[in-house]
């Protein structure tokens, strides 16, 4: 009995740990939570198109919370330009830039019920690094093509969507079983 409600728990953590990709804000307006961990994609990528006088002229590759692992989409792409949680990759030339890491990221509210994620640290460009910007709002998943927009040259690129992760689960230490808990059961169940 003991060994098998001990397997449970240590299955327990090892799923809390291995899925975690919550994301809190913390702002004036108080404590906001996150769960991207269903968009974070194993194979494959998010794409988004961007499109130069009405063509479409970059393709833009990304993941949540961890690098691109689909290494058919970074094949055409340097050394220098990985690991990458987003890559430009031109439609023409097939030139591979990063435009972020997920080792910069930067988050915050938009409005009350949406995530704003940025992700930086991309490839140098005019006077300062390609940036990432996922505007992430609560609603059904989009049914359409995405679309990156770069604002005003500045090589801050944006993509925009709606989905149910940008929704808030909660405020901080909000509902859910946490690590905490985990380990407390383990200790009774031992």
């Amino acid at each position: 009995m003991r060994i098998s409600a001990l397997l449970l728990a240590l299955f327990l953590v090892s799923t809390v740990l291995a899925s975690s990709c919550i994301k809190e804000v913390n702002d004036a307006k108080g404590s906001l939570r996150f769960d991207l961990s269903k968009l974070v994609k194993d194979s494959g990528t998010w794409h988004a198109v961007q499109y130069i006088a009405g063509n479409p002229a970059y393709d833009y590759y990304f993941n949540f919370c961890d690098d691109i692992k689909d290494q058919s989409v970074l094949q055409d792409c340097p050394p220098s330009e990985k690991p990458a949680v987003c890559v430009q990759m031109d439609k023409v030339y097939r030139q591979c830039v990063r435009v972020g890491r997920k080792t910069e990221e930067f988050k915050q509210r938009y409005g009350e019920k949406s995530l704003n994620l940025t992700y930086g640290g991309g490839s140098p460009c005019s006077k300062w690094n390609r940036q990432f910007h996922i505007l992430m709002k609560c609603g059904p998943a989009s049914q359409t093509e995405l679309k990156v927009d770069e604002h005003e040259m500045s090589c801050f690129y944006s993509v925009e969507f709606q989905h149910p992760a940008g929704c808030p689960i909660g405020g901080a230490g909000g509902s859910g079983i946490g690590f905490g808990w985990i380990m407390i059961i383990i200790i009774i169940c031992l």
